[in-house]
């Protein structure tokens, strides 16, 4: 599960909103690919080129309704 702003920063949000799973009475979704938690992790941040590549690994079901 993730909120609005990391939904938006990974450009899920505004455009795919009607096919997200929106966690009811919340402003909080579910994750449509194990890549937006994990992108976030470092949106408010400007990463030293030292410091990369920096690992990550994640796994999601991918909550989204598809297309079709």
């Amino acid at each position: 599960m993730v909120n609005r702003a990391s939904m938006k920063g990974t450009g899920q949000l505004p455009k795919f909103e009607e096919d997200a799973f929106r966690v009811a009475n919340t402003d909080y979704f579910l994750i449509p690919t194990a890549e937006v938690p994990v992108t976030n992790l470092h949106r408010k941040e400007i990463l030293e080129g030292a410091n990369l590549p920096i690992n990550y690994c994640a796994y999601s079901a991918c909550f989204r309704a598809e297309a079709g």
